[in-house]
């Protein structure tokens, strides 16, 4: 996925220095300026909406950090019952 995203931001970098410069007749560098801001803005949302897996014990799952939080509560407990029991 990350690959991807970066190869369709290439591509909008191109695309958007060819719409500022030739097109909107902007100077080449600062049509260049603009280009990085509107792909910056793509890889940042695209590279947020699509996370990056996490590896899980050799198998890609998503990292759940509720379920984390959870398992880690209920070792505490256990923890905690175990020094009230001794």
């Amino acid at each position: 996925r990350f690959i991807l995203i970066s190869a369709v931001g290439l591509g909008l970098n191109n695309f958007f220095v060819w719409l500022f410069n030739e097109k909107v007749k902007l100077n080449f560098y600062v049509s260049k300026a603009l280009a990085v801001v509107c792909v910056f803005a793509w890889n940042f949302t695209a590279n947020n909406y699509f996370k990056i897996e996490l590896a899980l014990a050799g198998s890609k799952k998503k990292f759940d950090h509720r379920r984390a939080i959870k398992e880690k509560d209920e070792r505490r407990k256990l923890e905690q019952e175990l020094r009230e029991k001794n």
